[in-house]
């Protein structure tokens, strides 16, 4: 499955996010190194602290398959599509995913996952690996970060 192809269900992810605090929603569409795919959106608490578009992914990714599958042999993220409708193309810190993400993604992907960033408009905006981001990890709290 091309990339582009992956839009439709991200874009459905960040319909479904629930985020009335902060109106930014989210959304993600993974791909593990055996073809699996799973959606999230971002869902947010009064104190902004909810869950992200991946940690949703991820729950749902792992629910759907066996415990012995996760420890036998743990599924690598190969791509995570992104799709937000304020991506600012003037300002790259908008295609950096909150810290927490990125720590995930690091934790159940490797620093060749490609991550995608695109807009409603069903268009890819920026690609990056993951290894290219996670230096920036730290520097998240000086940057308008993707989303809370």
């Amino acid at each position: 499955i091309k990339p582009e192809n992956l839009l439709p269900w991200a874009q459905s992810a960040m319909e479904k996010s629930y985020v009335p605090h902060s109106n930014r929603p989210a959304g993600v569409m993974l791909r593990t190194e055996r073809g699996e795919m799973s959606d999230g959106c971002s869902i947010e608490t009064i104190n902004y602290d909810g869950l992200s578009a991946v940690e949703v992914a991820l729950g749902r990714l792992f629910s759907a398959q066996p415990w012995a599958d996760h420890k036998e042999q743990l599924q690598r993220i190969s791509d995570a599509v992104f799709m937000t409708p304020d991506l600012d193309p003037t300002d790259p810190s908008t295609y950096v995913p909150d810290a927490r993400s990125l720590e995930w993604l690091h934790k159940f992907g490797s620093r060749q996952t490609v991550l995608r960033f695109a807009t409603p408009a069903e268009r890819i905006r920026a690609t990056h690996r993951l290894a290219d981001l996670l230096p920036h990890a730290q520097k998240l709290a000086d940057m308008k970060v993707y989303y809370n």
